[in-house]
């Protein structure tokens, strides 16, 4: 008698582990894909909220100015190395174009504190609003590359300038 209870729980316990391995795997299944579907809607949001406070556009400005600054900064210095090369009549012009880079080595280092404030902007954007670091983390340059990556532009970094040397 106790052999056939054994043999009616040990059948009920397979059937209840056969049956729970065919519900359960495809519930698993689309619970995960649920998940991954809000994920997706998430980010999308994300972008959309991006968008709409114009970060892309800003950064698109910044990027721009910093490039020109660039062009200006190196044909600045190409000028003041042909007027040193002119010699000493020329001093007056050789000044004029050691204030005019100094002007655009300032201009550089503003727009790269935009860009820093624009950093931390779209980090408070993504980050939730407990995780905002007190300093930049690692994965900033990992959103910046693919917010970079998103707007089809190439980052433009640029080192702040050093101080002349006379």
């Amino acid at each position: 008698m106790s052999g056939e209870i054994m043999a009616d729980v040990e059948r009920w316990a397979a059937l209840i582990r056969d049956v729970g391995l065919i519900v359960g795997v495809p519930t698993l299944i689309v619970v995960g894909r649920r998940f991954y579907t809000r994920q997706i809607a998430i980010l999308k949001e994300h972008i959309e909220f991006l968008k709409s406070q114009q970060v892309d556009r800003a950064w698109t400005i910044v990027r721009a100015q910093q490039e020109l600054h660039e062009v200006e900064r190196k044909r600045l210095e190409a000028r003041i190395g042909e007027l040193q090369l002119a010699g000493t009549e020329k001093e007056s012009e050789l000044q004029t174009a050691r204030d005019e880079l100094a002007q655009v080595r300032a201009q550089l280092v503003e727009l790269g504190n935009s860009r820093e404030a624009l950093e931390s902007r779209l980090l408070a954007a993504v980050l939730p609003a407990g995780d905002a670091p007190s300093e930049p983390r690692p994965g900033l340059r990992q959103i910046t590359r693919q917010l970079d990556g998103l707007l089809g532009a190439r980052a433009v970094r640029t080192e702040p300038p050093r101080a002349e040397k006379d």
